[in-house]
């Protein structure tokens, strides 16, 4: 996930502003699953799982009545597409180091030409800043490989010990930890 923007990695990547050379880049587009296909597959998988999570359905096309009614409500442009609640440590990309984080905030991206926006960016952010792990990724796949290779929900055996996760030491031991 070398394209993924996450506190840990410095900041976020670039992409071009040009559509083909975006995040997710692929000249191919039209064999590419759309995000909310991509989505489908990403909530099957989330609600198997039995994290708490949810879908902010911002996408959507709408009338400008519409969307003047969201935002009266409270829509705001660039929430991730995908948040986890509850404690988590996060390995690094290096698979080195982990660090706490009170969520997971997934902006997910088609693959093929999408770009993080401005918006999403200033979300990305704010999220960190308030203790959460936020990263944006191309394609259900992207996002699955995170969660099962980087992201250890609290209270997992994983945590508890000298126990390791793909070679690499985890210390972040809790209390209550599962015998």
């Amino acid at each position: 996930m070398n394209r993924v923007g996450t506190s840990m990695a410095g900041g976020l990547a670039k992409p071009s502003t040009h559509k083909r050379q975006g995040l997710c880049a692929n000249p191919r587009r039209s064999k590419n699953p759309t995000e909310a296909q991509e989505m489908a597959v990403l909530a099957d998988y989330l609600d198997a799982s039995g994290l708490l999570w949810c879908h902010v359905p911002n996408e959507s096309r709408r009338s400008p009545r519409q969307g003047a009614r969201l935002k009266r409500l409270g829509m705001k442009a660039g929430v991730p597409d995908v948040l986890i609640f509850g404690r988590f440590a996060v390995i690094d990309e290096k698979m080195a180091n982990a660090r706490w984080y009170i969520g997971v905030a997934i902006e997910l991206k088609r693959k093929g030409g999408s770009v993080v926006s401005p918006e999403q960016r200033v979300w990305g952010n704010k999220l960190e800043a308030a203790g959460w792990f936020w990263a944006a990724c191309c394609g259900a796949d992207e996002v699955l490989s995170l969660i099962r290779n980087r992201v250890i929900p609290e209270g997992s055996p994983l945590l508890c010990g000298p126990q390791t996760k793909k070679g690499m030491m985890v210390s972040l031991e809790q209390d209550g930890c599962p015998v």
